[in-house]
């Protein structure tokens, strides 16, 4: 396995860009396992957070990235398979950030997510229904309920 220690990135990503977090704030990453250090990471601040959500706001406003399918699709293959390529020094980061047992990540931890982590989103862009007329008796698109007069009746929801 990879030594993780010998790697990593304190910034965080944000609008596209590797940035300090607010004020420069980082943390030391430990091993739960043997308590060293592998190195220190960004400590995100609410604020961080805030421009995190903004420069996603943007992107999905005022570029292609909510109308171009096609787009998603080939982002989301190429990080599947740039994730793929990653595999074994996953498997060594999760051991040391995480103190799993290496067993486990052949399975739950890692291999089995890995295998479609990204390959459903993917389908779905070709598949979901991504617009659809509502019933003004449904506003929120949950089906017809009925009450016990087999009224339709939002009432009913909780009966």
């Amino acid at each position: 396995m990879a030594d993780v220690s010998t790697h990593g990135e304190h910034r965080l990503l944000i609008d596209g860009a590797l940035v300090d977090a607010e004020g420069g704030a980082t943390f030391e990453n430990v091993n739960p396992a043997t308590e060293q250090s592998l190195g220190r990471v960004g400590d995100a601040s609410a604020a961080d957070m805030e421009r995190a959500i903004a420069a996603a706001r943007r992107a999905f406003d005022h570029t292609d990235w909510s109308t171009d399918r096609s787009l998603r699709r080939r982002c989301l293959e190429q990080l599947q398979a740039a994730l793929e390529d990653e595999r074994e020094d996953l498997r060594s980061e999760l051991v040391a950030e995480v103190g799993c047992p290496v067993l486990t990540t052949y399975g739950p931890q890692l291999d089995t997510p890995l295998a479609d982590a990204l390959r459903w989103p993917t389908r779905m862009i070709d598949e979901f229904p991504w617009r659809r007329s509502l019933d003004p008796a449904d506003p929120f698109g949950l089906g017809a309920f009925s009450d016990a007069r087999g009224g339709r009746s939002p009432s009913a929801w909780w009966a």
